[in-house]
């Protein structure tokens, strides 16, 4: 692929570099896709901003050209970066988000130390939706039987709660109706199993 070398490289606007320990990724939020890069891609991405790919190049001072080409040739190639000759035509995303809720998500984490009744979490519950918050996580690392969380869940009735995710462990006696009930929740994981037969 030809480069221009007097044109500005842009990631697209939905494309956002992360950097990690060992690499990075490109975090595309309109595709709801990633991918990963090295941290040195990284680097020219986030330091180089607004340089022309000659500009780049000199930067470095030209011992690294080739791989330059290669890192902007794929990543044109596979739609995160274009070239453009303005690049104050192509502003950013505005990242700043701001919610009128107080609380957007819970974690109830249950234990076999939890002495809750059902009328405690229907309360807990309650609290949670005057807060605003709509997305729930339930996890317990315990041996509950289903009718605790199916109980539970009950509660819930016609609160302003739009999602729950439940990570409960696996037990022999969750069979195809409880796989059928859990589909139903938003998500659910299941740890320590050993085989699933529906």
């Amino acid at each position: 692929m030809h480069l221009i070398e007097n044109k500005f490289p842009l990631l697209y606007a939905s494309c956002v570099p992360v950097k990690g320990q060992t690499r990075a990724i490109i975090c595309d939020m309109q595709r709801q896709a990633y991918l990963f890069i090295p941290n040195t891609l990284f680097e020219v991405l986030s330091q180089h901003q607004g340089k022309t790919l000659k500009e780049i190049k000199a930067t470095y001072e030209h011992k690294y050209d080739e791989t330059i080409d290669e890192y902007f040739s794929f990543l044109t190639e596979k739609e995160y970066v274009f070239f453009a000759d303005n690049p104050a035509l192509f502003p950013k995303i505005n990242l700043s988000w701001e919610d009128p809720r107080k609380l957007t998500n819970a974690i109830i984490d249950i234990d076999n130390n939890s002495r809750l009744t059902l009328h405690d979490y229907e309360s807990i519950f309650d609290q949670l939706g005057a807060l605003g918050c709509e997305h729930i996580q339930i996890r317990s690392f315990e041996d509950k039987g289903l009718s605790f969380f199916i109980n539970m869940l009950h509660t819930i009735g016609s609160k302003r709660i739009i999602s729950v995710e439940l990570i409960i462990k696996h037990n022999a006696s969750l069979r195809k109706t409880a796989y059928k009930f859990m589909s139903s929740i938003s998500k659910n994981f299941l740890y320590n199993i050993t085989r699933i037969f529906l």
